[in-house]
């Protein structure tokens, strides 16, 4: 988007120039919130016509984009302006270049048989040039430039070009196309703006009209709300013009449109080439056939509330009215205002005259509408709660977005706000300070149960519920009543249940809470998240399957369910005394292998080499025995495991 500091293209329509017609200038211009100004322009034309007009350059995309000629008895034929490099393509016909035409002695050589009169170190000479040619002179001449010239007589000439020189060329039209590249590069350098001619069609003299729509500084709103004790508020609102055209504008329809248009540019008055792959001539190679070697001899997816409260800032009490302000005073005439799908407009009732470079500020919203006023609370913004206003749009208009000044109709100024824009019928919150005299404290309780269970095909599927169980504390002010809305934020797939509630934003949860002076009270809100996970029947151990059988599950379900459990029990009994028995095996076999290292070194008639068979027999007796119950255990666990899949497949 072009800087919108510079003067813009509605300047243009004051340089407006027409044949025999006059141009009336700007008559009417709308400003968009996006940063856009589409401007209207009248002009009288007679006939079969055409409109010229200049612009600045930098907004000649946005004409080409967006102008509209409105013209309801006659036609438009197009609109013609100098392309972006006239200049290059002026030259590209003529013998010589933008630096020829700078210098006597490069234009004298790129004249070449051109009939020319040269005036150079006191001599004349007239004829065809022929060129110039240069040589190195002295120190103190530098480099010495001669033109040599063939007269009418056949005669070659030549004169040494010095400063001051003089050069005439002879040739009538070699002189129009030097004075048009002077103009093309003179155009082209003076460029600041550019002609655009319009051309119409038609009969009589009409009037038709220009819209086209450019870059602008962007309007801003600023509020005044004034607050009082019954339960409405009076909003005024001012916009803020800047006039940042270049020109002065007399007599000006102005309107203000708020939206969020999609605002677009394009290089429309630059030249793009369309890039082509470059493919090699086809020059076919004759082929050379082969020799025949004979043939082959095989072939192949809001609550009500309670009653509003009256805006109230003052601390307890009720001020005395008779120091209270005058009445803010309304505006002098209303402004027009207009809804569309998109869009809001509000047209001032009156034409605007402003000088360029000017700002004017006007009201163009003055109406009282229900406003109350709460404090709001956001987790983890602290202990206390923002004050704000609650303000329902009762118009017909969307409010635009604009920065609020808060009064109290009895207390004065109060604190500063922020408005987004509101439609008609909704309401938007505008926190201006923060209310110290209230506090709300938070505790969370998380929880987690078993909703329901279903076994499938060995498949047990479960759904459980998480629970965050929230509970706000509110203490309110000593000195008078507080209406407390809390907004708690909203998580992806939890639902919110509280007596509280009264409705939810794109990002929160609200509750609302109404607290007498010195009241404290609890707000529960309970948020809840649904699960459902499956788990295989023959992966869960007791512990589990026990607390599902002890859930909501039916009595047949958690009969089985029990029964597994007893069985899995003894699964684990017996995966137990497998594990002792193999424990029990790697220690006597260990001590067997320590028994027979001592065999080896002992004689076998001994005492001691005796003693140590009786030791090995018992242990071989021993680790007999500890096997045979390892096998039995593991015999049990598998028939248990079995007894498992049995009752499983008997769900």
């Amino acid at each position: 988007m072009p800087n919108l500091r510079r003067s813009t293209a509605i300047s243009l329509m004051v340089m407006v120039v027409s044949g025999p017609a006059l141009a009336e200038g700007i008559a009417a211009v709308t400003l968009l919130s996006g940063g856009l100004a589409e401007v209207l322009t009248r002009h009288v034309v007679t006939g079969d016509d055409s409109i010229r007009i200049v612009i600045p350059a930098d907004q000649i995309d946005d004409l080409l984009k967006s102008l509209v000629v409105r013209d309801p008895n006659g036609t438009v034929r197009g609109l013609r302006l100098d392309g972006p490099a006239q200049a290059e393509e002026t030259l590209k016909r003529l013998p010589f270049t933008a630096d020829d035409i700078a210098s006597p002695a490069r234009l004298a050589n790129a004249l070449q048989g051109i009939g020319i009169r040269v005036e150079s170190d006191g001599k004349t000479i007239e004829g065809a040039s022929l060129g110039v040619s240069e040589r190195a002179g002295s120190r103190d001449e530098g480099t010495v430039r001669t033109l040599s010239v063939m007269t009418q007589s056949g005669q070659i000439d030549s004169v040494r070009l010095v400063e001051g020189a003089s050069l005439a060329i002879l040739d009538p039209s070699m002189v129009a196309r030097l004075r048009e590249a002077a103009g093309a590069l003179g155009a082209a350098k003076a460029s600041g703006a550019r002609t655009v001619e319009i051309a119409v069609a038609g009969e009589g003299e009409r009037e038709i009209a220009l819209s086209y729509v450019v870059a602008a500084p962007v309007w801003k709103t600023a509020y005044r709300i004034v607050g009082d004790e019954a339960g409405t508020a009076r909003i005024q609102a001012w916009a803020i013009v800047e006039n940042a055209t270049g020109a002065d504008w007399k007599d000006v329809a102005l309107t203000l449109q708020t939206g969020a248009p999609v605002t677009l540019q394009q290089r429309l008055f630059q030249r793009f080439w369309r890039e082509r792959p470059e493919v090699p001539v086809d020059a076919e190679v004759a082929r050379v056939p082969q020799l025949d070697s004979g043939g082959l001899r095989s072939p192949a997816p809001q609550a009500g509330r309670d009653q509003a409260q009256a805006f109230r800032v003052s601390d307890g009490g009720r001020l005395d009215r008779s120091t209270a302000p005058a009445e803010v005073a309304r505006p002098a005439a209303p402004v027009e205002t207009t809804e569309g799908a998109v869009t809001a407009s509000y047209r001032l009732p009156t034409p605007v005259t402003l000088g360029a470079g000017g700002t004017l500020s006007v009201p163009i919203v003055d109406a009282d509408m229900p406003s109350e006023r709460i404090s709001l609370y956001r987790p983890g913004d602290g202990l206390h709660p923002i004050a704000a206003i609650s303000l329902r749009n009762a118009g017909q208009t969307t409010l635009p977005p604009g920065i609020l000044t808060v009064y109290d109709k009895a207390a004065g100024y109060v604190g500063d706000a922020r408005l987004p824009a509101t439609p008609p019928g909704e309401e938007r919150f505008a926190s201006f300070a923060t209310d110290r005299k209230v506090q709300v404290r938070a505790e969370r309780k998380p929880e987690e149960r078993v909703a329901s269970i279903k076994v499938v095909d060995g498949v047990a599927r479960v759904s459980s519920v998480s629970r965050q169980i929230t509970t706000y504390t509110v203490q309110g002010a000593s000195d008078g009543a507080r209406v407390v809305i809390i907004e708690q934020p909203r998580a992806a797939g939890w639902t919110l249940a509280s007596s509280a509630s009264i409705g939810e934003t794109a990002t929160a949860h609200r509750l609302r809470v109404t607290l007498a002076a010195g009241q404290t009270k609890d707000i529960v809100a309970i948020g809840e998240l649904s699960r459902l996970n499956a788990f295989q029947l023959a992966d869960a151990d007791e512990s589990q399957l026990l607390r599902w059988a002890m859930g909501p599950a039916d009595a047949r379900t958690a009969e089985k369910l029990k029964g597994i459990a007893a069985i899995r029990t003894s699964v684990a009994a017996a995966e137990a005394e497998i594990k002792a028995a193999e424990e029990k095996l790697t220690l006597l076999k260990s001590d067997q292998e320590r028994i027979r290292a001592n065999m080896e070194a002992a004689p076998r008639e001994s005492g001691f080499g005796k003693r140590l068979l009786a030791q090995l027999e018992a242990s071989e007796a021993q680790i007999a025995s500890a096997s045979g119950g390892r096998e039995k255990a593991a015999e049990r666990r598998d028939s248990l495991r079995m007894q498992i899949r049995t009752a499983i497949a008997d769900f």
